[in-house]
């Protein structure tokens, strides 16, 4: 009996370490980490409980988080900030450890969980739904994930811009979204084994679809927002003629990318993905709803 089993071990060891040593380790771990939360990813968990998101009343770097908390029926609650509550509820939130860098958003949850960082929260919440990536997908997530970060920051440095005109609105199309598009056209996988669209990672939905599916919509919604000019030449005064010696010529390259299928329809891949996504229903009907604005109301 002994010896039977200490033969069961030395056979698992031996198939633990073929695993190992075949490269397969990471797949292993993942189909067991499926089996045990009964959920699809490299690591799922348990689910959050129910959510109270900390931000302001506006759409901004939480909306992601909105959507896949709306999309999957994750509960939620928030808590806005003002140009008045904020700093104290700053101090507060750094002092006690809900806002790790002083910023936000961040989560509490009624299972006593707290996250800040926008990626980790959505990535956290994807997790406990069954959304995260694939073991073998974790770095092209990441990197989808900071891409989107990239451009985000970038569109901020010109959208708060106190010189903001209507030359700049469409320098910045041409020379930094219409750039940035084409990276993620590329990123877009050619097919993918589920009937109801394409995703970005592991042939079916994860939490980064829902990162670049709102990166779209928000640029789609600016750009809609600020085209109002094209239709009123009378508005557009002095400063807008020239900038870095962007002229006027050049504005009228740009003068027809006024919606969202406009700009999009420049991108395939994007544009499938883009307007299938569109279409879940959930997100739908947040989408055609009463949502926060998309400027923080701050200085």
């Amino acid at each position: 009996m002994a010896l039977t089993v200490v033969n069961c071990i030395f056979g698992i060891i031996s198939i633990i370490a073929t695993i190992i040593y075949s490269g397969r380790s990471s797949l292993f771990t993942q189909k067991l980490n499926e089996l045990l939360h009964w959920k699809s990813g490299c690591n799922p968990i348990s689910s959050v409980g129910n959510v109270t998101l900390h931000y302001f009343a506006a759409q901004g770097k939480a909306e992601a988080i909105r959507m896949l908390m709306v999309d999957q029926q994750i509960p939620f609650t928030e808590t806005n900030y003002t140009e008045q509550t904020w700093p104290n509820a700053k101090y507060n939130g750094t002092a006690t450890g809900l806002f790790t860098f002083g910023q936000v958003p961040a989560i509490t949850t009624s299972k006593g969980l707290q996250f800040a960082d926008s990626k980790v929260i959505i990535q956290v919440l994807g997790r406990s739904v069954g959304l995260d990536c694939d073991c073998a997908d974790i770095t092209k997530c990441d990197t989808i994930a900071a891409g989107v970060n990239d451009l985000y920051m970038n569109r901020s440095k010109v959208w708060n811009d106190p010189n903001f005109s209507y030359s700049t609105r469409n320098k910045f199309i041409n020379d930094i979204l219409f750039t940035w598009l084409g990276y993620f056209e590329r990123l877009v996988p050619n097919s993918t084994s589920e009937s109801d669209g394409i995703y970005f990672s592991s042939e079916r939905l994860t939490w980064v679809d829902y990162l670049v599916f709102e990166l779209i919509e928000s640029n789609c919604d600016l750009i809609s927002q600020t085209a109002v000019k094209q239709n009123n030449p009378d508005s557009v005064n002095e400063q807008d003629v020239v900038v870095n010696n962007y002229t006027k010529e050049d504005d009228e390259k740009y003068e027809n990318i006024k919606d969202c299928q406009s700009l999009i329809e420049n991108f395939p891949k994007l544009n499938t993905f883009y307007k299938s996504f569109r279409n879940r229903s959930r997100l739908k009907t947040y989408l055609n709803g009463n949502r926060h604005s998309l400027f923080i109301p701050l200085p």
